[in-house]
């Protein structure tokens, strides 16, 4: 009795403890039949096997095993060929009572099943012979190898195939495989090389090479997609991408120490967080090669790039593409074949400093600029005809000292700014920050002739670039004006050639700046809607204006003298203009700004005429002075100043002339 319950024991104790179907137990190992074919479906407990062994791991030991599956096994006189080991056979969940240390599979063998090894920490070493045609999920995973050989004849790696095994150093993809499949090496950390077939590698999963060691790749041109985190939170310095149909995930190499990147294909976030990697020793370069036709949105957020070049390729931009890029310097279009700058593209990309629009753009998104608050200089094409809100919308004490250049007056007058609820400029207008103003690469300034393919005028088009105007000529065409913006000293008048008022659908403050109408017109504008509001309406041919030099002795500089307007023009009969300059008290008249001394002096206007009396301390000659007067007097004579002092004329200097 205790010999037959004895055996029952063992027999007992020979069963697997996980519920698994088999045909046979031949050397410890579960095999299942079918035709002349054997698939391996488990184990016996590891301490039953004749050569279990035990192992020791810092301070813990366990059972361990080397086993040699046979290519054929025999039962019954049948024999049967070894050709598959079945899904979970050996998964660390499966195996009871240890490890396995080592496995070699016979080349009979053609199909490894699902997790078939999966987590078998201690595993040192497995072969996969030839025939074999695809690892299937988790089939390796969590193993402790050190190195692996794929066979030629592999095609797909399964999702997780070698997931967690973090030994494993070097791995080279056989020719023929097309898949590697999501997080098939993810977390192998100290997996340093790898190397990718030339033709047929078609597609890389999402987080295949995830936390891995890898600080090289380059990805075939034959690769049609990388998926999302495909290689993020790895050790890459460098990777090459050639194809530029390549579609790239999410984030395929976010977290990473990149310091160069030549490719010929982006995606959405595809360094993400590369800037915060304390580990890099230089900045990231990207290199785009020509033939990539299109950047997606935010592709590059957030990189520490300092130049960028856009080849000639690149068809389409995408939102935000260098937004927070806070080391960008220079961006260079090569491109022709791009009509929009779109949203966000250079948000906050606090270091650039000047850029060149491309011909070809016609539309700057919202935000493209935003946060660019040390832009010095910006070129728009002549193909720009519209500006969204908040591209200008920076602070700092040298908002004013952006250059804007433009190739064409009346393109920019035609350019549709957004507008606020209120009309404003929702910082869509560059010139609302900035003076300095060049159209065909001459700086605004002086006299302004709109163009007379204007028909619509939004005056505050020109923002506080037209303080840098003395007097604006609005032609014949212009049929309203619309927007005038509050001016400063400089505008000195505004001339109109229709004699029909143009609507004006407000007036600002034009405080100091006279209108200028035809002949025979100051009724008609006197009556118009806003423009009878200008204190100053002549219907003179042309302007003029006479001002006082200034001397840095006085304060006051009018003291000196003033300008008398002894005769107007008649615009109808005479352009004759008769001026005379009156010295104050202690100066005389010196001449006018253009030289000439005549005093009164007879003007006739055939252009606007802007002219300063010219006054000096001291009186003209000795004979004005009163030569018994009790104080000294000062004179000047030729150009020198004397002293007149009872009755003697002196030099500055005291010495008596005689």
């Amino acid at each position: 009795m205790k010999k037959l319950l004895f055996v029952v024991w063992l027999t007992i104790a020979s069963l697997p403890i996980f519920a698994v179907d088999y045909d046979a137990v031949i050397d410890n190992l579960y095999y299942k039949f079918s035709g002349l074919t054997a698939s391996v479906v488990g184990c016996t407990n590891i301490q039953d096997f004749p050569g279990a062994y035990q192992l020791t791991d810092g301070n813990s030991t366990v059972w361990v095993v080397d086993i040699i599956i046979p290519s054929t096994v025999t039962k019954n006189s049948t024999t049967y060929t070894v050709t598959s080991i079945s899904a979970g056979a050996f998964s660390s969940s499966n195996v009871r009572g240890g490890s396995l240390h080592s496995v070699v599979i016979p080349n009979s063998v053609t199909y490894i099943g699902e997790g078939a090894f999966g987590w078998q920490y201690y595993m040192e070493y497995i072969n996969i012979p030839e025939g074999v045609s695809s690892i299937e999920k988790n089939a390796f995973c969590g193993l402790g190898i050190s190195s692996i050989v794929l066979p030629s004849s592999l095609t797909y790696i399964g999702e997780g195939a070698f997931e967690s095994c973090r030994n494993l150093q070097n791995v080279i993809i056989p020719q023929n495989v097309y898949n590697i499949d999501k997080a098939a090496f993810y977390n192998c950390e100290n997996l340093t090389s790898i190397q990718f077939p030339t033709e047929n590698l078609r597609y890389i999963g999402e987080r295949a090479f995830y936390n891995s060691g890898l600080t090289y790749v380059e990805i075939p041109s034959s690769v049609w997609s990388i998926g999302r985190d495909a290689f993020s939170y790895t050790k890459l310095k460098n990777i090459s991408i050639t194809n530029p149909n390549c579609g790239i995930d999410y984030c395929a190499f976010a977290y990473t120490p990149l310091e160069n990147a030549t490719i010929a294909s982006a995606g959405q976030y595809m360094f993400l967080g590369v800037s915060d990697i304390e580990t890099k020793t230089k900045k990231l370069t990207i290199t785009l090669l020509d033939g990539i036709n299109w950047l997606p949105d935010y592709a590059f957020i957030h990189t520490d790039i300092e130049n960028i070049n856009i080849p000639a390729s690149v068809v389409s931009l995408g939102k935000g593409v260098f937004s927070d890029c806070k080391d960008l310097k220079t961006i260079t279009f090569e491109c022709s074949n791009i009509s929009e700058i779109p949203d966000m593209f250079l948000s906050g990309c606090e270091s650039l400093e000047d850029i060149i629009i491309p011909e070809g753009v016609s539309n700057i998104g919202e935000y493209v600029f935003r946060e660019c608050g040390n832009l010095k200089k910006i070129e728009f094409p002549s193909t720009l005809t519209h500006i969204g809100r908040g591209n200008f919308n920076y602070n700092h004490e040298e908002d004013t000292n952006l250059d804007v250049y433009i190739p064409n007056l009346s393109q920019w007058l035609n350019i549709d700014f957004t507008r606020d609820e209120y009309g404003g400029f929702d910082y869509s207008n560059p010139l609302s920050k900035s003076s300095n103003f060049y159209v065909n690469n001459e700086k605004l300034s002086g006299i302004l002739t709109i163009p007379s393919d204007i028909y619509d005028l939004k005056l505050d088009a020109l923002g506080l670039a037209i303080n840098n105007l003395s007097g604006i000529e609005i032609p014949y065409s212009v049929q309203s004006v619309k927007h005038p913006i509050t001016v400063g000293d400089s505008l000195k008048w505004i001339k109109m050639e229709s004699q029909t008022p143009p609507a004006l659908d407000d007036y600002y403050n034009f405080w100091g700046t006279t209108l200028l109408v035809p002949c025979g017109c100051i009724r008609a504008y006197r009556d118009a809607e806003h423009w009878k509001e200008f204190s100053e309406i002549w219907d003179i041919p042309y302007y003029y204006e006479f001002s006082v030099n200034r001397d840095f002795i006085v304060d006051d500089y009018y003291n000196l003298g003033y300008v008398d307007i002894q005769q107007k023009p008649n615009c109808a009969n005479d352009a004759t203009l008769i001026v005379e300059a009156h010295p104050r008290d202690g100066y005389h008249f010196a001449q006018w700004s253009d030289g000439n001394k005549d005093n009164p002096r007879t003007i006739q206007l055939t252009d606007h005429t802007y002219l300063t009396a010219e006054f000096a301390e001291g009186v003209s000659g000795i004979e004005d002075v009163h030569i018994n007067a009790i104080t000294p007097q000062k004179v000047v004579i030729d150009g020198k100043i004397y002293i007149i002092r009872n009755n003697q004329t002196y030099t500055v200097t005291g010495q008596e002339v005689k």
